[in-house]
């Protein structure tokens, strides 16, 4: 497998398992923001408490 063929893998990677991915290429520096939004699941909420960790009564 040839260099040619993997490059930008990971930038296509990063856009399948993150929610937003951004590139700053400012100053002559390069960054990369990832943004991954928290999903709870239904047993992940305790009864007790909202879906935010709020206390429901």
């Amino acid at each position: 497998m040839s260099l040619d063929s993997v490059t930008g893998v990971g930038l296509r990677l990063a856009r399948q398992l993150c929610d937003e991915v951004s590139r700053d290429h400012s100053g002559g520096h390069a960054r990369l923001r990832l943004h991954m939004r928290f999903r709870l699941t239904p047993s992940q909420i305790d009864e007790s408490t909202g879906p935010a960790g709020t206390a429901t009564g």
